[in-house]
């Protein structure tokens, strides 16, 4: 995968992505109905500490797929390497976490 890169005016990011499990080094899309009853994006911001924790949506259950729209404000002012990590909160109790990607949030030269 290439570089993410997100502009601190950009509105609307959309972030999507599918929930999978690996068993015997094998990747599988996981049912998210029978999973998980929750899925959640956290946002650590590039100073390391500014946590933001936003909903996301269950878009197809049985793809695993999920997908989250943020408002400008998250990342406006907040230029730098951002790190993104899926928190699935469990049908019966629990929590997972999935692996952390990191994306670049830059600014866009005034004209």
């Amino acid at each position: 995968m290439g570089t993410i890169s997100i502009r601190t005016e950009d509105s609307k990011t959309i972030f999507t992505g599918v929930a999978k499990k690996r068993t015997d080094g094998v990747d599988s899309i996981m049912h998210l109905s029978s999973f998980a009853n929750a899925v959640d994006l956290i946002f650590k911001g590039p100073d390391r500490v500014t946590l933001v924790d936003q909903s996301a949506t269950i878009v197809v259950a049985a793809s695993g797929t999920f997908s989250l729209t943020t408002s400008t404000a998250l990342f406006t002012g907040n230029r730098g390497t951002w790190s993104v990590q899926a928190k699935y909160t469990l049908v019966g109790g629990g929590v997972l976490y999935s692996d952390i990607k990191t994306f670049e949030v830059g600014e866009v030269l005034g004209l």
